[in-house]
């Protein structure tokens, strides 16, 4: 049998770490990546918003229909800056607030 090495790579905020199973300690390579709070605002009433930027991470998004917090991939899905409402209707005079961390270009 052939001796394999599995490695995991762990991204947080900022960091990138190389885990290596089985290793006493991790290997970090740590990397400074500067993120921007966004927050768009939409009032028109429509299914599909495109937001002003891409999200560094699409985990990190919290879209806010009327003061009421959405469930991706139940009420809504995110693609690049492509907001799609999937569940309910939006309405006629709808508050939509997106917020997220915006990566550096």
């Amino acid at each position: 049998m052939k001796n394999f090495r599995l490695w995991f790579v762990c991204v947080a905020l900022g960091a990138v770490a190389l885990v290596r199973v089985g290793a006493q300690s991790p290997i970090t390579v740590t990397q400074t990546v500067t993120l921007t709070p966004k927050l768009d605002v939409f009032r028109s009433a429509s299914q599909n918003y495109a937001l002003t930027g891409t999200p560094a991470m699409n985990t990190s998004v919290m879209v806010f229909l009327n003061g009421l917090l959405m469930l991706q991939g139940v009420d809504y899905t995110l693609t690049g800056n492509a907001l799609t409402f999937t569940g309910q209707q939006v309405g006629a005079d709808p508050i939509i607030q997106v917020m997220y961390w915006k990566a550096p270009q």
